[in-house]
Formats: structure tokens, C-alpha cells, sequence
């Protein structure tokens, strides 16, 4: 074997932590999977109770919707027209989990394609500048605004001040393609004047379109955020944000994209963690989120924007558990390669 330096090896070992860190556990067990294909419906008047395989996904948006949402096996469809600045998210309850002890974590995993690779459904996800948010929270028992919000989450409209997601709180990875991304947070809305966009949970940055009462603040330092994430139009990939309580009472979150399906591919970016305070907003969490604020798009002809999710993955255990082979075999490394220098020495 040849020379290992300190750096190579604290280099070794750091890529080791990271991957045990974001693979799934051995001792995971799965609250919530839908592939679509299980009786979930979209926009529905009523939500429904979630269970382990099906629930209600309500879109709420800024602009009208474009696609008109919809839902099949392995593709929940929906989007936004050409905007320079426009929020669509989906939202959703799921089976509640609570972190009680140190190590129990919560983790969901979002495989998506970025449009279909047609014309009918570009995609444009992180294509043109824009803001998408993967987020995770404590409903407080409330539901989305039945139907959905097709164009008039905004602060033109108050219709809906005291229900729906208002006291939704918790945490979003915000990936970015224009700036630097980060972790922020989403409180309870219940200062100034509540609007219909305070309905929105995953977006940032807009007077009128994004949830600003409170606004979104980052959590801890985001270091090794990453900047300028670029998609592919049609092709498929994984974000994965994972929340786990430490011994102090802070929570860490820790988030990554994958190309293709699931956790198994090529990182997009260098993954990387955040860690709250010791008083977190919530260490419970009963429902979910995403989308994105497309701040410029260029595209030309519509439809805009569209996003093709093909699964969901919501998974709860406590870190600690046996890593996956690949991040056992490189921890293994960086121990034998360690005690070869110190004999060494």
C-alpha cells in the first residue's frame, strides 16, 4: 500500500461518515411509501387520512396550474406556467412520527423526473433560476386547504387565515441554481398580516408569493451548501433530507440529490448537514412538501414548469445501527490504513 498522508486519510474517513450517515439504515422502518398506484388522489375537497401507503396531495400555487395536476402509477404530475416569479408546491400528511431518543431519526426520500422530456412537459427544474424546497414538518393536526390553491396563494387573497397550512411547522432543504443553497426554516404563520400565501411551505424571497410571516431564516451555518445545482430535463433523480435528533436536543439535517432512482446512484453534489439549536421547532413530524419559486424563465412556449414524482419514501429508525457495505468498506479502509501508518511510525 503506498503512502498515506494525515490529510488523505482524515479525507477517507470524512467521505465514510457522510455515506453512513445518508444511507439508509439497517434498522429503518418504513411509515409512509406510495408509488401512486395505492388509492392517493390529488386536490381532493376532503383530504383524506393518511396511512402507510396513501394520502391526499393538495397543490397550492401562486400562478395557475400547468399541468392540470393529476395522478397514476408511478407519476404524480403537476406545475406552472412561464413566470418570472411563480411558487407550486405539493403537500401532504403522513403517518406521525415523534424523535425521542438521541440517534432516532426521520428521513423521506423524493424520486422525480424533471419533466417527461417532451415539449408537452419540459421540466425546467433548476434549468432556468429558480428555488425548489423538500421540506418536512409538524402539521398540528391540520390538513392542506381542501381542493387546493390554483393561482391565488398570494397576498391578494385572505381567504384562508386560520386553516390549512398555517400552522404547519418544520424544515426545508432549499436548493438553488442562481444562489447559494441552504436549510431553512418554516414557523407557525402568526405575525403581520396573514395571507393566502402564508399557505406555501417550501419557497423564499417573495413579498407576495412566499410564506413571510414569519419569513424563512437558515438553519445553522449550511456549510458545504451547494451552489448552482443543475438538473437535466427528463432525467430522474433523489432528493434525500434526513432529520436526526442529537443528545443536546438539536436536530440534524442532513440532505442530498441522487441521480436516477433511489440512493444507490452518483450524488449531484457533495452532501452535506446542518444542525439546528438545542430548542428546535418541532420533533414531530406528520406531513410533507415540496416544490419551487421560479424566479426567470425563458422557456418560450408553455407550459413552464412540471415535475413528474415517481415515488415517495418516508422512513423512521435510530442512527447508530450497522452502515451499509459501502460505508463499512470505507471505514474499514481508513482503519487499516490508519493503523499501517501508526506501525509505522
Amino acid at each position: 500500500m503506498g503512502t498515506v498522508t494525515v490529510t488523505k486519510l482524515r479525507a477517507l474517513l470524512g467521505v465514510a461518515v457522510v455515506a453512513a450517515a445518508l444511507a439508509p439504515r439497517a434498522n429503518a422502518a418504513i411509515i409512509f411509501q406510495d408509488t401512486f398506484a395505492g388509492g392517493s388522489d390529488v386536490n381532493n375537497a376532503s383530504p383524506m387520512s393518511p396511512t402507510a401507503t396513501k394520502t391526499s396531495y393538495i397543490n397550492s400555487s401562486s400562478k395557475g396550474w400547468v399541468p392540470t395536476p393529476s395522478i397514476a402509477s408511478g407519476d404524480y404530475r403537476f406545475g406552472i406556467n412561464n413566470t418570472t416569479s411563480g411558487v407550486v408546491e405539493a403537500q401532504a400528511r403522513i403517518p406521525s412520527t415523534t424523535l425521542t431518543n438521541t440517534g432516532d431519526f426521520i428521513e423521506m426520500q423524493i424520486t422525480f423526473t424533471n419533466g417527461n422530456g417532451t415539449t408537452s412537459s419540459p421540466g425546467n427544474l433548476l434549468t432556468q433560476a429558480m428555488l425548489t424546497g423538500w421540506g418536512m414538518y409538524n402539521s398540528a393536526g391540520s390538513n392542506s386547504v381542501g381542493g387546493g390553491l390554483n393561482g391565488t396563494a398570494t397576498n391578494g387573497t385572505a381567504n384562508h387565515t386560520a386553516d390549512g397550512t398555517i400552522n404547519w411547522q418544520g424544515y426545508v432543504a432549499q436548493l438553488s441554481n442562481a444562489t447559494t443553497s441552504r436549510i431553512m426554516d418554516r414557523k407557525v404563520q402568526n405575525s403581520g398580516t396573514i395571507t393566502d400565501q402564508d399557505q406555501d411551505v417550501v419557497s423564499s424571497g417573495s413579498a407576495s408569493s412566499t410564506y413571510n410571516n414569519p419569513s424563512a431564516s437558515g438553519v445553522g451555518s449550511n456549510t458545504g451548501a451547494p451552489t448552482a445545482v443543475a438538473l437535466t430535463n427528463g432525467n430522474q433523480y433523489t432528493e434525500d433530507l434526513k432529520i436526526t435528533l442529537l443528545a443536546t436536543g438539536a436536530l440534524q439535517l442532513d440532505e442530498a440529490l441522487y441521480n436516477g432512482a433511489g440512493t444507490g446512484g452518483s450524488t449531484v453534489f457533495t452532501p452535506w448537514s446542518t444542525t439546528t439549536g438545542t430548542t428546535p421547532l418541532t420533533t414531530t413530524f406528520d406531513a410533507l412538501g415540496y416544490g419551487w419559486r421560479a424566479t426567470a424563465n425563458s422557456a418560450g412556449t408553455n407550459p413552464g414548469y412540471s415535475i413528474d414524482t415517481n415515488s415517495i419514501l418516508v422512513q423512521t429508525g435510530t442512527a447508530g445501527a450497522v452502515p451499509e457495505p459501502m460505508a463499512m468498506a470505507l471505514l474499514g479502509l481508513a482503519g487499516v490504513a490508519l493503523s499501517r501508518r501508526r506501525a509505522h511510525c
